[in-house]
């Protein structure tokens, strides 16, 4: 299993999936790196059987808006078809894409 890197508030400790300027929740500026368990459960996802030329050879694959237990989502390519509620785990991150396998 790979953990999911999560940017968190240094003052509030609340987590994003994406850095930002400013915390929403407190105003501040300053974000620590952070990882949280990769286990989740598909909240969207979308099967891709046309694509560029770049990701030709991983045709089809599904893309999936993937809920972690703390709330966040995070986008990521799994191999294999799957339906909303399906319990996933992330297996590695490729170029800063993470890919899940089904529970």
């Amino acid at each position: 299993m790979t953990n999911i890197r999560v940017f968190e508030c240094c003052q509030c400790e609340r987590q994003f999936a994406q850095k930002k300027w400013v915390c929403p929740n407190c105003k501040n500026a300053e974000f620590k790196l952070t990882e949280v368990n990769g286990k989740g459960k598909v909240f969207s996802s979308t099967r891709i059987h046309v694509t560029s030329q770049e990701f030709a050879h991983l045709t089809p694959y599904t893309v999936a808006l993937v809920e972690l237990p703390n709330g966040l989502r995070v986008t990521g390519r799994i191999s294999e078809p799957v339906e909303i509620n399906d319990k996933v785990t992330c297996i590695s991150n490729e170029k800063n894409t993470y890919i899940f396998s089904k529970n």
